[in-house]
């Protein structure tokens, strides 16, 4: 049994960027996060701490202190929502050379908290995605470039599938995923990583729609 709300969103990739809605809008509500540190060929950001400026060298890079990323996050549709103990979701960058195949990982986690459900309730199938976007993101349609598609291998009472969980539980057990995408042209970006869900009441064209989200605190700025 798979509860009436599911929701998740499509990609429309046009000039190398891609959009994905929501069946619903997003209320943002701060929260803390940590530094994206640039390191010598990586770029990393986590959450909890204070946010703080990246620049990404000496080698001809930018400071992308211009563009404004809060901390913020949405409210997650239905009792579907990221799940962040001790600041678990965090991902890391190989490199911020622009327009560069880049190797990217998220760790992530996910509940499901929702007590108007019935009892065996579980979720559509399960994704998430990493975006720079050219200006902070506040809820609804996304568009930018994706750094990275992570499939979840949900495991533990909470999973009812590899890519499902149960109403009332949640996972954040192997959940670090790695993928394969292509940096954004040069210039600073805001990072945000999405949770999506399918469904087929989800009106984008692979079924699938956003479901809650986090921009990480930080510009940064590819070269």
């Amino acid at each position: 049994m798979r509860h009436d709300n599911d929701t998740f969103r499509s990609i429309a990739s046009a000039a190398g960027l891609a959009q994905v809605s929501s069946r619903s809008g997003s209320v943002s509500a701060l929260r803390a996060w940590s530094v994206i540190t640039a390191l010598a060929v990586s770029v990393v950001g986590c959450g909890g701490g204070s946010p703080d400026d990246e620049t990404s060298g000496t080698d001809g890079g930018i400071n992308p202190v211009t563009l404004a990323c809060d901390a913020a996050n949405g409210n997650g549709v239905n009792g579907l929502s990221l799940y962040n103990p001790s600041n678990l979701i965090a991902y890391t960058l190989s490199d911020l050379i622009a327009n560069a195949v880049v190797n990217s990982s998220l760790t992530w986690g996910v509940q499901y908290q929702n007590p108007s459900v019935p009892a065996g309730s579980y979720s559509g199938s399960l994704r998430a995605r990493l975006w720079a976007v050219s200006s902070p993101y506040s809820g609804g349609t996304i568009t930018g470039r994706v750094l990275g598609l992570f499939t979840p291998n949900f495991t533990g009472p909470g999973a009812r599938s590899a890519t499902q969980v149960f109403a009332g539980g949640h996972s954040s057990s192997s959940l670090q995923s790695s993928a394969q995408q292509q940096n954004p042209a040069t210039g600073s970006y805001c990072l945000v990583a999405t949770l999506e869900e399918f469904s087929s009441s989800c009106t984008n064209s692979d079924g699938f729609c956003i479901d809650d989200w986090i921009q990480f605190p930080a510009p940064v700025g590819f070269r």
